[in-house]
């Protein structure tokens, strides 16, 4: 997922009401059609290289007798887009306030981001980029 995306999923199903600010809560109806299939679409073309990668590695090394094949998804069930990775405000560049809550839109560094490996990293803005928390 991407900054940017989040957003938009966060603008098209907020977490509380917009005129009472009264919460939402989850639904199976939404999280099992919008996010759920999204992400895990998006998790799949992200791998996609490395498991191709390791699949031509292992017919240079002659090891190919099975084939490595994507992962099959057995169980699908999503959260819908919140706050619950919020990026440092220092390598934020825009943000956008949704029902009283700050979301980052875009990042203004290349840290915690990482460019998908079918692109180079030149050719695309960094609110198109895929992000990760750092546990360290």
């Amino acid at each position: 997922s991407t900054p940017a995306f989040a957003v938009k999923e966060i603008q098209s199903n907020t977490m509380g009401d917009t005129k009472t600010g009264e919460y939402k809560p989850q639904e199976n109806s939404y999280l099992n059609t919008i996010p759920g299939p999204a992400l895990a679409q998006v998790f799949l073309e992200t791998i996609r290289p490395f498991v191709e990668q390791q699949q031509q590695q292992a017919e240079a090394e002659a090891e190919a007798e099975a084939a490595i094949e994507m992962p099959k998804i057995v169980y699908l069930q999503a959260q819908r887009w919140g706050s619950g990775l919020p990026a440092p405000k220092s390598l934020v560049k825009s943000t956008v306030d949704i029902c009283g809550t700050t979301y980052a839109s875009e990042f203004n560094t290349l840290s915690m981001v990482f460019p998908r490996p079918t692109t180079t990293t030149s050719s695309i803005h960094c609110s198109e980029m895929d992000f990760v928390a750092d546990d360290a």
